[in-house]
């Protein structure tokens, strides 16, 4: 474990290419992903045809002009707020996911700041705090090999100092699908609040518990300095609509992004706007389906793993007190050893099957992300098996064949 892992910066410094976006496998020909993040996407007609009365309205009658508010149109907001406990309309901002991270890190980061994110994680988590100046603490889990991978708080008190301003987490949390317990996350938000640090939560994957596990209170209603970003592209299977938020009680915290927002997109696309509600207000019909389909493709995976046990190894979340974990993926280990990120080149040619190597999240070169949130999965897992059986994850076996046919 490698707990405390620390990236200097003192100045502003240029973003790096994202690993995971730039990934060649995304746009290679004939691709059939077992690594896509997202639950399966529905598709316009599906969506519309949940639409209650007052959303056909605004569809059918919709101004394709500037919405109604920077911040996001109120009818919007409002169905945001009531997730949540105490936060209101006026304490949310309408985002693109990706550019609430930015935004977030800008309005709460200055250089020579000390941040701590869970890690391994999505790069701009921690990338946009190095691009500012600040020094980075990377808080690892505990677990890998010994009842799956957890995030203790006690390891976070450690990472924690005067300087700290911002703790960064991602729960459910990818690519590992840990998700801490009642306890352990108020014991999160306690040190946070000690250390007098913001605590800003990706929660992109909330409403997609394993087990039936009810969701963690969110971090906008867990602390006055509690940050929430979510969004319909995961757990509702709308990456498309590239509709996100962030929520806090934190005034100053809002004010400042709204500003920053005006350098970004400005506002939120209409059309998306009206969608996005017609999606939040069928969330028990759209996130329900997918919790249902997430455990159909878990069960086809521990079963997959179980099976070519000689070949892969998968850590489940739980090995803390946390029990279920969350989300669509699993960290699995190659068990024959050698390059995670060579098998997946070699495996991205033999089959046209992508899988996501741990090299991409800065967490060595034995894992890879698998997933299994949409239905083509339970197909492509049935592909990912022969293939083992026949090549396992070594690279000499197919390297040996291919040089053979090739000459």
């Amino acid at each position: 474990m490698r707990t405390g892992r620390r990236l200097l910066s003192s100045a502003s410094r240029p973003l790096r290419p994202f690993l995971v976006e730039r990934y060649p496998g995304w746009t290679a020909p004939r691709v059939l992903s077992l690594s896509s993040s997202e639950c399966e996407p529905l598709q316009m007609r599906e969506l519309l045809e949940l639409a209650d009365d007052d959303a056909r309205e605004r569809w059918e009658s919709l101004s394709l002009g500037y919405v109604e508010h920077n911040q996001g149109s109120q009818f919007l907001r409002d169905e945001i707020a009531c997730q949540y406990d105490r936060v209101g309309p006026d304490q949310v901002n309408i985002v693109a996911p990706q550019e609430g991270i930015y935004l977030a890190m800008r309005a709460l980061l200055s250089p020579g700041d000390h941040v701590v994110v869970t890690s391994p994680c999505y790069q701009s988590l921690f990338e946009v705090a190095l691009h500012i100046g600040c020094e980075v603490s990377h808080w690892e889990p505990r677990g890998f090999g010994d009842g799956g991978p957890w995030f203790d708080p006690a390891d976070l008190e450690a990472l924690l100092r005067p300087g700290t301003r911002l703790v960064v987490a991602n729960l459910p949390h990818n690519p590992t699908g840990a998700l801490p317990s009642e306890a352990e996350a108020a014991a999160i938000v306690g040190a946070c609040e000690r250390a007098g640090a913001h605590f800003f939560v990706d929660e992109m994957y909330r409403g997609l518990e394993h087990d039936g596990r009810a969701p963690l209170a969110a971090a906008c209603d867990a602390s006055p300095r509690g940050v929430t970003l979510g969004g319909v592209s995961k757990a509702h299977g709308l990456p498309g609509l590239r509709i996100g938020w962030l929520a806090s009680q934190d005034a100053g915290f809002n004010a400042t992004v709204a500003r920053l927002k005006d350098y970004t997109t400005i506002c939120p696309a209409a059309p998306s706007e009206v969608l996005a509600t017609i999606a939040l207000r069928s969330q028990p019909t759209i996130v329900g389906a997918n919790r249902v389909r997430l455990a159909r493709g878990r069960d086809a995976l521990r079963a997959v793993v179980a099976r070519q046990a000689e070949h892969l190894e998968w850590d489940e979340p739980g090995g803390g007190s946390g029990g279920a974990g969350g989300g669509p993926f699993a960290f699995v280990r190659l068990a024959d050893g050698g390059s995670a990120a060579g098998y997946c080149d070699d495996l991205l040619e033999r089959t046209g099957l992508m899988l996501l190597p741990s090299t991409l999240f800065g967490f060595g070169d034995e894992r890879v992300r698998v997933t299994f949130g949409h239905d083509a999965k339970l197909e492509r897992l049935a592909l990912w098996e022969a293939d083992l059986q026949r090549f396992g994850t070594s690279r000499p076996l197919w390297h040996d064949q291919k040089q053979n046919t090739d000459q």
